[in-house]
Parts: C-alpha cells; structure tokens; sequence
C-alpha cells in the first residue's frame, strides 16, 4: 500500500507505505494456525519512524455443530513495535484468547 496525505496546502506532503502478509494454515482435525507481519512506514522522508506488528496463534474449530453453527477457538500472541516517535512509545505484546460463534 502506498498513500498521500496533506491536511491543508500549508503543510507538506505525507507519503506513507506498508505491506502486510498472512496464512492460515489448516491442520489436522479441526487445527488452524493464524500468521501474520506487517511493516509501516508512516511517512517515508522521516527514515527512523516504523511501525513493525507480529501476530501468531492456534484456533480450534469445535467439530459437530456444522452446518447450523460454526465456532472456534483461537489463542494468539500480538506483538506491536514502534521506533521512530516522538516521544518514545513502548513494545507491546499481548496474549489473548478469542471465541467465534456464528449461527
């Protein structure tokens, strides 16, 4: 992705890029993996500013239910780092457990 931004014509232009990447492999028996990277470049003359994000987790899709009802269960790990900013923000990772219930 690439993007152009100006707030009003007093102001520079703002070029931003990123690109992103997932999969979602299925395993056996009901087993799903969740990957993905992303990289971001909020403003591409600033060199130093990036946005870098990491997601990884497994979902169990509860069998049985099919076809009225879908559901799983997906544990994942979320990491986000930001270098570049003003003032300086932290990594941050979290871990999270998520449900699905479609019907």
């Amino acid at each position: 992705m690439q993007a152009k931004d100006r707030a009003n014509k007093t102001v520079p232009l703002v070029e931003a890029k990123a690109w992103s990447v997932w999969a979602t492999p299925k395993l056996v028996k009901g087993w799903e993996l969740l990957l993905r990277h992303d990289e971001n470049k909020p403003n591409k003359t600033v060199a130093f500013q990036k946005q870098k994000r990491n997601i990884a987790g497994i979902a169990y899709w509860l069998p049985g239910l099919a076809p009225v009802v879908t559901s799983a269960i997906l544990v994942d790990y979320d990491s986000l780092q930001r270098t570049g900013l003003t003032p300086a923000v932290p990594k941050t990772t979290n871990y999270e457990v998520k449900t699905l219930i479609n019907f």
